[in-house]
């Protein structure tokens, strides 16, 4: 999860973690005894909460915060900063290239020449990668090792800030959890249960002046579903039967709607995504990786209304 959704601290606090145990690092090695410690006793813990995984985040965190200040101090060294700077700047339009093959390849798109191929994709990205690393080696020949290493720690520095802020602008911004899947939570509520209410509250006025009406649902009704229609003060969850003709019904796709003395709308709703493989990766996971995209499973309920308060209508023997 952690290289899933902060990989610039993941993959830098882990490089950070291997050199202090090399270098015999103090306060690096007392971080990533902290580090694994806190990680094992957020695995171990079943009443975990999501806050709890910033025990182990934090000194992950100070780890590589510590490589990159002690990196960034070098930069007033260098023999050959311009040289550095060139590199890091080639370093990341190369990796921008990268990211264009990886997401052509995730589209199940090939090259101009041969669009039908997408596994090509994936040899020109691995070209490129080889291409970066001659040019990286060729500086170092060229000019200085150093400025060589500086320039390129700085591209994959900018480059893993880069996936972070993405998948953070994907978990807070503009995810939908309708296309969307997220590793974190295996279950999400499904926005058409939040249109379904909307559309309640907007027929309930119509009905009965306020913002509630009466309902009848399945007594099987999930806990996400009655707290979305928490709102609805005369909500009774009980079994529907005839001789009833409640505004509205909410029943689960597999069960038939009873005979009933009025003539009921029905609209099918999603009302919770799970995930539709088995572990903790989906199976395609640069798909995931680049587009939130893996298998789902849907829970659909029925929502009928009864159709002269769908229609907006009155029967004739309405006051």
């Amino acid at each position: 999860m952690f290289l899933a959704y902060e990989p610039l601290v993941a993959l830098v606090g882990l490089v950070e973690g291997v050199r202090s145990t090399r270098k015999h690092d103090g306060l690096g090695r007392w971080l990533g005894l902290w580090a694994v410690v806190a990680l094992a006793l957020f695995l171990a813990r079943i009443g975990r909460a999501p806050e709890d995984i910033l025990w182990p985040l934090l000194p992950v965190t100070l780890a590589a915060a510590r490589f990159v200040g002690r990196e960034s101090e070098k930069l007033d060294a260098l023999v050959f900063p311009a040289i550095a700077g060139a590199l890091t700047s080639v370093l990341l339009m190369m990796g921008a290239f990268i990211g264009i093959q990886l997401s052509a390849y995730a589209s199940g798109l090939g090259p101009a020449a041969d669009v039908a191929s997408p596994g090509l994709r994936l040899a020109i990205a691995a070209g490129a990668v080889a291409v970066a690393v001659v040019v990286t080696i060729l500086v170092g020949f060229g000019w200085d090792w150093q400025a060589a290493r500086s320039g390129s720690y700085g591209a994959v520095v900018l480059l893993l800030l880069a996936a972070t802020v993405s998948s953070s602008w994907s978990l807070n911004v503009s995810g939908d959890p309708d296309l969307e899947v997220e590793i974190w939570r295996p279950r999400q509520t499904a926005t058409g249960l939040q249109r379904a209410r909307d559309t309640l509250r907007s027929l309930a006025f119509f009905d009965t002046g306020t913002r509630s009406m009466a309902m009848a649902a399945s007594p099987s009704v999930p806990p996400n579903v009655a707290w979305a229609l928490r709102g609805f003060s005369e909500y009774v969850p009980e079994e529907v039967g005839p001789g009833r003709a409640p505004p509205a019904i909410l029943l689960p796709e597999s069960q038939p709607l009873p005979r009933l003395p009025a003539e009921y709308l029905g609209q099918s709703i999603s009302v919770e995504h799970a995930w539709g493989w088995e572990g903790g990766w989906p199976p395609q996971i640069l798909d995931w990786w680049l587009r939130r995209s893996g298998p789902m499973d849907s829970t659909h309920w029925v929502l009928y209304v009864r159709q002269d308060v769908a229609t907006l209508t009155r029967p004739p023997d309405a006051p």
